[in-house]
């Protein structure tokens, strides 16, 4: 009987594990979808952006997915998606769900000096929006960005 038990709950957590997806899984999974934007700037088009002096800052790629007219069953089915996500590594920053159908994630992979890759979702009403990051990008840019923004919100 115990074994019984124990191979149920073997095969229960490895089903639950193989519908679990990851950052990649999810940007590519609604990319794909007939009524998304996306915007892709990958190694090219950042090394464009360098050359005209746009500070980069260590980012690779950007990658974001708009979703126009995400309600009812598609928004559910994102956010369902968003509730499955595995960390892969990330650590979750926010993790806000402000209403019934809304909701927002922030995850961060990276160390105490730069993050290696940034991944955002926000859902409400009527879109859902998803951003991916990756580079190298340095704590201390960040923190001059985030310096320069509080003057500028100052004034």
């Amino acid at each position: 009987m115990k074994k019984k038990l124990i191979l149920c709950l073997a095969a229960m957590t490895m089903a639950i594990a193989c519908q679990a997806m990851n950052a990649k899984q999810f940007i590519d999974k609604y990319s794909n979808d007939d009524e998304a934007n996306v915007v892709n700037v990958g190694g090219f088009g950042m090394m464009l952006a360098r050359m005209m002096g746009v500070p980069t800052m260590g980012v690779k790629c950007v990658k974001v997915v708009e979703l126009e007219k995400c309600n009812g069953s598609r928004r559910d089915q994102i956010i369902e998606d968003m509730k499955k996500l595995d960390q892969d590594g990330y650590d979750i920053v926010v993790k806000d769900k402000s209403g019934k159908n809304e909701a927002s994630y922030v995850l961060l992979k990276g160390d105490e000096e730069s993050v290696k890759s940034l991944f955002v979702v926000d859902v409400d009403n009527d879109d859902c929006s998803i951003v991916y990051v990756s580079g190298n990008i340095k704590m201390s840019d960040i923190e001059d960005i985030e310096k320069k923004y509080d003057k500028d919100n100052e004034e």
